[in-house]
């Protein structure tokens, strides 16, 4: 079923504040913590192409801010993306566009190697 069309190939449940740690995942090999909300999932079988989907969501974990926040996949400095078909760097930011450290759920969707 792992190469069926249409279901989940990888997903990663992890704690982005403090200590930053993964909660629960599937076909994810490690968790890097890149900084204020940057994060990397490194995937333990690469997908075939760069053109994989993924969704997720986030979760405050504070009594304070705001939960209001959003994944999006990572531009370095030249705004080229860092997705590669071996890991997926990500950042999630508040609604004002700062970079926030959040508890993130997210999965990937296409075709292994």
């Amino acid at each position: 079923t792992n190469l069926q069309q249409g279901l989940a190939k990888a997903w990663h449940n992890f704690d982005g504040t403090g200590t930053v740690s993964t909660r629960d995942n599937f076909n994810i090999s490690s968790l890097t913590d890149n900084g204020t909300g940057d994060y990397t999932s490194a995937f333990s079988n690469s997908f075939g192409n760069i053109n994989y989907v993924f969704g997720g969501g986030t979760m405050e974990t504070g009594s304070g801010g705001t939960n209001e926040s959003t994944i999006g996949a990572h531009r370095n400095t030249s705004y080229s993306t860092t997705v590669t078909t071996s890991s997926f760097t990500m950042q999630v930011t508040t609604s004002s566009g700062s970079l926030a450290d959040r508890t993130v759920f997210i999965s990937y969707t296409g075709d292994l190697a």
